[in-house]
């Protein structure tokens, strides 16, 4: 009996699309595929919800853990595309699902897997702090235990379907072929040890902290996107070696070389663990309950998912109408090349169409449709899951994975090292959850009409949660400010009102970008104002010139500042940091730039470039950072000061803050964008990274000493 299911029955041979929107995008009724497929539906929706689980974990955690989001998001738009496009590997077919992109082949929610995977894994391997090659294949193996469940289950579900004869996909496990499993592994493990490598190369980095990002956006994007595009290749490399030889030479059966793989993955891991840090083990003390986060949440839906259809769930019921393999002539056949055809010349071969009254896919058949075969040359066809033949052995089989998964990441989550502090994170971030999932929760008691107006409400909530953990916004809308000053309520929010033709204004954005990259000013929000563009703003703050600064804590102004008063405002920042101003130790001299020192001509009668040359060599070691050692101004230069004691050399220092001329120029002069700056005889050392790589390396003394 034909089920009463929009287009079920239906065959097309040369699928058309209305137009370039209808080929980049398709949204169906969510009800015809509950009644068609119910199982892709939950499945769906349950990577789309852990998809902005980890994004919301990326965006409270912060650092790097953003840029990996984003990378695990491109990683998989690039690979999924090469697939569907190269028709060397063009080899499965997804069934259509409520969002469906790039001409029917991609499923909105397969870009959200791809973090499900790899940014899970990647944050709970992240605990063991292991070496970069043993966290990158550890990551590698853990995304084959996110995988296995889905993979199993989906196909069997009919969520997609494989080539028929492809050689490598020939050899299968509960119909999911063991290159797929050797696919997750190498291709995770490439895609995160190019994460970190190409960041040691081209970006600045701590030691002692690699998820702390590199200021320069500019880096972090190119590595982002080299990221992405390398995974694959790197991934695909990983065969070469074990799977073609063992497989394609000698014909041994994939299992033994994904055996093979997982092994060697195995030892390096377990060899790295052996010798752990002592960050790498949980505390004693520690809360297990506090540890639960949103990648915790998300990973138990994931397995709840799948267990769930193993043991509810009816694969004979699913119908998928959709793309699918091309049926066609039984005889045609396709050559296939490997990397051993330049060696030997021998080729495989595969068919060029799935033959309808001859393939081995016993997922699927036709007898939803009474058994009629699809005619020849459709692409767009009706096919019919079929029924578990041993329900008990799926659940068996489902049910032991997530018994490992729970285990492993158990261990890793709650018993391992803590989660990584960067300095982009921000104590207000726990806070910001609280009104998103209690808008969240509102809409379920809520009337009917009243749903979509609370959707809209949170969907605004939580963009701004977003555009708060960012430390820095450009206001858009009067509507956007306040709910800004709601959420980071109790917390200080400092609101700059600026015009774009001011000069004066452009050094006072500058200034507010170095605070909001100060460790000691994580708890502040920084907002700018156009006033020409929100005169109702300045209006409300009573904002008679540019630039001005107001100070807002509870809704309630508490201090404010007029004109560009570099100094005055640092002083009013600074009072607001979380670590107390007075250090002790050596005493130092801070060169005054009211009285220059005995042989140094005043700085009137000179030209900057001089007068910087000379301030760089007034003393063997010369520190540019704001406020003096007695009374540091920032973070980094608290830092900085903190090391010069610990080393017991004399140093001097120059307070910027008092000299706008040398605060920009010595930008320039000395190709470094950021304070403090730290020279020696003259020639510019680096700044806080570098003193902590070379304090960390045993180098630091010597270069100070100008060894």
């Amino acid at each position: 009996m034909v089920k009463n299911i929009i287009g079920i029955g239906e065959e097309i041979t040369d699928y058309k699309f209305s137009g370039i929107l209808d080929w980049l995008i398709h949204i169906q009724d969510p009800r015809e595929l509950w009644k068609a497929q119910p199982t892709y539906l939950i499945s769906e929706w349950a990577f789309i919800t852990v998809g902005v689980l980890t994004f919301i974990h990326s965006q409270r955690v912060g650092g790097r853990f953003k840029w990996l989001w984003l990378s695990t998001v491109l990683h998989g738009l690039f690979v999924e595309n090469v697939t569907f496009w190269t028709p060397e590997i063009n080899n499965f077919w997804h069934s259509q699902t409520t969002i469906m992109l790039l001409g029917r082949r991609l499923p909105l929610h397969i870009l959200c897997l791809y973090p499900t995977f790899i940014y899970s894994a990647s944050v709970c391997v992240s605990r063991l702090r292991l070496g970069k090659l043993a966290n990158a294949l550890a990551v590698g193996l853990s995304v084959v235990l996110i995988d296995m469940p889905y993979d199993i289950m989906a196909v069997k579900f009919v969520h997609w379907t494989w080539h028929d004869t492809d050689a490598n996909i020939y050899d299968r496990h509960y119909w999911v072929p063991f290159t797929s499993y050797y696919f997750h592994a190498t291709f995770a493990a490439s895609f995160t040890l190019m994460f970190h490598f190409s960041r040691r190369l081209v970006c600045n980095n701590d030691p002692k902290n690699q998820w702390i990002s590199d200021n320069r956006i500019s880096r972090e994007i190119l590595c982002t996107v080299i990221t992405a595009l390398s995974g694959m290749p790197g991934g695909v490399f990983q065969f070469l070696p074990i799977y073609h030889p063992l497989h394609d030479y000698f014909g041994l059966h994939t299992e033994n070389c994904v055996i093979t793989l997982a092994a060697i993955y195995f030892l390096i891991v377990w060899r790295s663990d052996r010798n752990p840090s002592p960050e790498a083990r949980a505390a004693k003390d520690q809360n297990c309950i506090a540890k639960i986060n949103e990648v915790v949440l998300g990973l138990i839906l994931h397995y709840s998912v799948y267990l769930g259809m193993a043991l509810y769930g009816n694969p004979e019921d699913e119908i998928a109408v959709g793309l699918h393999e091309k049926i066609g002539p039984c005889d045609e056949w396709l050559e296939q090349q490997t990397i051993f055809t330049l060696v030997t010349g021998e080729t495989s071969k595969r068919r060029k169409y799935l033959c309808a009254t001859d393939y081995d896919e016993q997922y699927f058949d036709f007898k939803c449709v009474n058994g009629k075969i699809p005619k020849q040359y459709s692409e767009w066809y009706t096919i019919c899951g079929t029924p578990f033949p041993n329900r008990a052995e799926y659940v068996q089989t489902i049910g032991l994975v997530c018994f490992m998964a729970t285990m492993i990441f158990g261990a890793m989550l709650f018993g391992s090292g803590a989660e990584w502090e960067t300095r982009s994170q921000t104590t207000k971030t726990n806070n910001i959850l609280l009104p998103l999932f209690t808008s969240l929760l509102n809409t379920l008691t809520y009337k009917k009409c009243q749903l979509l107006t609370q959707i809209n409400n949170f969907i605004l909530a939580f963009q701004l949660s977003i555009m708060a953990s960012d430390k820095l916004v450009s206001i858009s809308t009067p509507e956007q400010l306040d709910q800004l000053l709601e959420v980071n309520k109790g917390f200080l929010t400092v609101l700059t009102f600026i015009a774009p033709w001011s000069t004066t204004c452009k050094t006072m954005m500058e200034l507010t970008r170095e605070f909001v990259v100060d460790p000691d000013l994580e708890h502040i929000l920084f907002c700018e104002i156009t006033v020409e563009d929100f005169p109702t703003i300045a209006q409300k703050y009573d904002i008679k010139s540019v630039p001005s600064v107001v100070f807002v804590r509870d809704n309630q102004v508490t201090e404010r500042l007029i004109g560009a008063d570099v100094q005055d405002l640092t002083t009013k920042i600074m009072e607001h940091t979380n670590t107390g101003p007075n250090l002790s130790g050596k005493p130092t001299r801070t060169v005054k730039t009211q009285a220059p020192a005995a042989g140094v001509t005043s700085s009137d009668s000179l030209p900057l470039n001089e007068r910087l040359k000379q301030l760089t060599h007034q003393a063997n070691i010369m520190i540019f950072m704001k406020g003096n050692p007695e009374k540091p101004r920032c973070g980094f230069s608290r830092q900085v000061i903190e090391i010069m004691r610990e080393t017991g050399l004399p140093f001097e220092t120059f307070d910027i803050l008092e000299d706008e001329d040398v605060r920009q120029g010595l930008k320039d002069y000395s190709q470094w964008q950021t304070y403090p700056q730290i020279y020696v005889k003259g020639e510019l050392m680096g700044g806080l990274d570098v003193m902590k790589e070379m304090k960390e390396m045993g180098s630091l003394i010597e270069t100070l000493k100008g060894v």
